[in-house]
C-alpha cells in the first residue's frame, strides 16, 4: 500500500475516534486526534472541521472560526464544517443569527446531522423560541435516541418552558446513557435547583467538577445555586472560575455583577455589569443590577432608565418591575409606581414585598382601604411562608 493510502486509512480511523470523543464531550482528546491527521494530511477538510468543533467547545473561538473557514475553503459542502462555524459563532452573542444560519447550512447538506439539530435547538431556546426548539430536539432524538447530549438539551429547553419534572426526567435519561458526562451532570443540577432540591443539585455540580474541573456550565450553575443560598463569597469564587475559562461569557459577567452588588462592592459590580452590557447591551440582568447601583447612589433618573430598558428586553422580569416601582416612589411619581408594581404582581402574585410596597403607594395616593388590603395580603403571604418553613423543620 502506498504511503498516501496508509495515511488516509490512519486518518479515517483517527477521524472516527475524534467523532467519538466529541460525542462524549472529551474535547482535548478530539483535538489531539485531528492534529494527528493534519500533521500528515494538512488539507483534510474533515479533520479541520472536527478541530474547529473541539476548539469551539473549548471556548477558543477565534481559532475555531479559523479552522472552520479552512475546512470550508477545502470543501464548502461539508456539513460538519458549517456546524463547526455555527458553534464558534454561537459563542459570540451578537452573532447568534449567523450561527443559526450556519446550522441551517449544515442541515441543508445533511438533514440527519444530529449535532446541528441539537445545537440549533439550543440556540432557538436561547432566543426564547422554545416550542420550535422542542420540535427540533425531538427530531435529533428520533434520529439518534442514544445520544445523551440530545436528551440533555431537551432537558434545558423544558427548564426554559418551566416544565421542571419533565426536564429532570430527560436529564436522568441522559445520565443513564452517559453517566460520566460532566456536562449532563452540570445541566441536571439546573433542573434539581428549579425543583428546590438544592443538596442534590450541589452534589451534581461537585460530581461534574470532579470529572472535569474545566466544566464551564458546572461553575456557572454552581455560582447561581450559591447565590440562591446566600453564599455570595463562594458564588463569586465559582463565577470567577467560569470567567477564567471563558472571559467573554455573558451570563458569568451578569452573575458576577449581581454577586458584587449583594456584597455591597458597588464599583466592582458596576464594572462587571458594563462588561456584560458590552457583550449584550440589552441583557436584562445586567441592566437591572446597573439600575440598582444607580438607585443605591440616589441617581434615580439613571436607575429608572436602566429598569425600563430591563423590562423592555424581558417583559416578564418581575423583579425589574418591582425596582422600577421603587424608583418611581423615590421620584414621587406614585401613579407610575403603582402601574409598575401591578405589572410585577401580575407576574408574581405571591411576592409579599411587592404587595407591601404597593400598600405604601396606595397610601400616598389617598386610597387607604386598598392600602390596608394590600398590607393584609403581604402579611398573609409572609405568614404562609413562615408556616411552610416551620413545617419543614
Amino acid at each position: 500500500m502506498a504511503d498516501e493510502d496508509i495515511a488516509k486509512t490512519i486518518a479515517t480511523s483517527l477521524l472516527m475516534e475524534s467523532e467519538g470523543y466529541l460525542r462524549r464531550q472529551q474535547y482535548a482528546q478530539a483535538l489531539a486526534c485531528c492534529e494527528q491527521v493534519l500533521a500528515s494530511l494538512p488539507n483534510h477538510a474533515g479533520a479541520w472541521a472536527n478541530k474547529a468543533r473541539a476548539l469551539a467547545a473549548l471556548h477558543r473561538v477565534d481559532e475555531a472560526l479559523a479552522a472552520a473557514e479552512r475546512a470550508l475553503t477545502i470543501d464548502s459542502t461539508l456539513a460538519p464544517a458549517w456546524h463547526a462555524k455555527g458553534m464558534a459563532l454561537a459563542r459570540i452573542h451578537s452573532k447568534r443569527a449567523d450561527a443559526l444560519a450556519a446550522y441551517e447550512r449544515a442541515l441543508a447538506r445533511d438533514p440527519a446531522f444530529a449535532p446541528s439539530l441539537i445545537n440549533k435547538a439550543g440556540l432557538l431556546s436561547a432566543v426564547d423560541r422554545h416550542d420550535e426548539a422542542l420540535m427540533v430536539i425531538d427530531q435529533a432524538i428520533t434520529l439518534d435516541p442514544a445520544y445523551g447530549l440530545a436528551w440533555t438539551n431537551k432537558g434545558v429547553i423544558l427548564i426554559n418552558l418551566n416544565r421542571y419534572e419533565e426536564a429532570l426526567a430527560a436529564m436522568n435519561h441522559a445520565a443513564e446513557l452517559d453517566p460520566m458526562s460532566a456536562r449532563i451532570l452540570a445541566h441536571r443540577g439546573m433542573a434539581l435547583k428549579r425543583l428546590k432540591r438544592y443538596a442534590e443539585a450541589h452534589q451534581d455540580y461537585d460530581r461534574a467538577l470532579a470529572l472535569d474541573p474545566t466544566s464551564l456550565p458546572a461553575w456557572i450553575n454552581l455560582g447561581s445555586l450559591l447565590i440562591d443560598q446566600g453564599k455570595f463569597v463562594e458564588a463569586l469564587y465559582a463565577t470567577d472560575n467560569a470567567l477564567a475559562l471563558d472571559p467573554n461569557h455573558l451570563r458569568a459577567w451578569a452573575n458576577k455583577a449581581w454577586i458584587l452588588y449583594l456584597l455591597k462592592r458597588l464599583d466592582e459590580s458596576s464594572a462587571a455589569a458594563e462588561r456584560a452590557l458590552a457583550l449584550n447591551p440589552t441583557d436584562s440582568s445586567a441592566l437591572n443590577t446597573k439600575g440598582l447601583i444607580f438607585h443605591a447612589r440616589r441617581r434615580h433618573k439613571e436607575a429608572l432608565t436602566c429598569f425600563q430598558k430591563a423590562v423592555q428586553a424581558d417583559p416578564v422580569f418581575h423583579y425589574a418591575w418591582f425596582n422600577q416601582g421603587k424608583t418611581f416612589i423615590a421620584l414621587k411619581k406614585y401613579p407610575q409606581a403603582l402601574e409598575a408594581l401591578n405589572r410585577g404582581l401580575a407576574l408574581k402574585p405571591a411576592d409579599a414585598s411587592i404587595w407591601k410596597l404597593r400598600a405604601e403607594v396606595l397610601r400616598q395616593l389617598g386610597r387607604c382601604d386598598e392600602a390596608r388590603a394590600s398590607d393584609a395580603q403581604a402579611e398573609a403571604l409572609r405568614n404562609g411562608k413562615r408556616r411552610a418553613e416551620a413545617h419543614k423543620t
